[in-house]
């Protein structure tokens, strides 16, 4: 496992963005030592101190200076912390576009960006874990497993043995990644979600809705979801005996 870039404390972090998810990601450098420097977001600076008391310190603008920009490079790691969800909700639209915006910022700058893990989740030690990520709470990262640049991966979550989880993917709390599965960039698994099919390929900008159990592949660009209402009776125990 490359392990270098993770929890990284050797210099004070600057997160690029911010969102709900803040809290978690400060806890985690709490408990790794990792000094937060602040906050870089041009949506809050200037009109805003401090988020979750992490003080705003700059606006992205600031490293199209060259003196700023070799300033912020020499003395600080990175985290991009906006968060994203494929919903087509105005925010929702605005949050994705900034956060694709700020992965393009610390790649074309070349920011040393840090990933976040979780001191009670499991890691294999032959899996690779990219850059950017973040991965909480009682996760289980199998052999071989690859988790790719800025990929978020949630609470309780199994990831299996050889999977690939491309970049910008997000895998919420409570899902399973079966063994040998290949996820395309961009793509978001929701809360609950069941991928259980070995060896399948999920497209590009895949979206499964919350507690989905699928057991196929997806082409790019694919959203998968039950149909209103229960998709299937139930029946009562009374029924049955009829």
């Amino acid at each position: 496992m490359k392990t270098l870039h993770i929890n990284n404390n050797s210099k004070p972090l600057i997160f690029i963005g911010c969102s709900l998810v803040l809290d978690k990601l400060i806890d985690i450098c709490n408990h790794w030592q990792i000094e937060i420097a602040g906050i870089i977001d041009k949506d809050y600076w200037g009109n805003t101190s401090a988020i979750s008391d992490v003080e705003v310190i700059d606006s992205e603008d600031s490293f199209n200076d060259p003196e700023k920009l070799k300033y912020y490079k020499d003395n600080f790691n990175f985290f991009c912390a906006v968060n994203w969800h494929p919903l087509r909700e105005s925010v929702h639209i605005r949050n994705r576009q900034k956060r694709l915006e700020s992965i393009e910022i610390i790649k074309k700058f070349n920011l040393n960006c840090i990933s976040l893990v979780d001191h009670r989740t499991y890691i294999a030690s032959r899996a690779t874990i990219g850059k950017g990520v973040y991965i909480g709470a009682f996760v289980t990262v199998d052999p071989r497993a690859t988790i790719d640049n800025f990929v978020n991966i949630y609470s309780l979550t199994s990831i299996g043995h050889d999977a690939y989880i491309g970049e910008n993917t997000v895998v919420q709390s409570h899902c399973v990644v079966t063994a040998q599965t290949n996820v395309g960039k961009n793509s978001y698994f929701s809360t609950g979600v069941k991928a259980l099919k070995n060896q399948a390929t999920f497209g590009e900008n895949t979206f499964i809705h919350e507690c989905v159990y699928i057991r196929r592949g997806t082409i790019a660009n694919e959203e998968v979801q039950f149909n209103q209402g229960n998709i299937k009776r139930v029946y009562l125990l009374e029924e049955i005996n009829d």
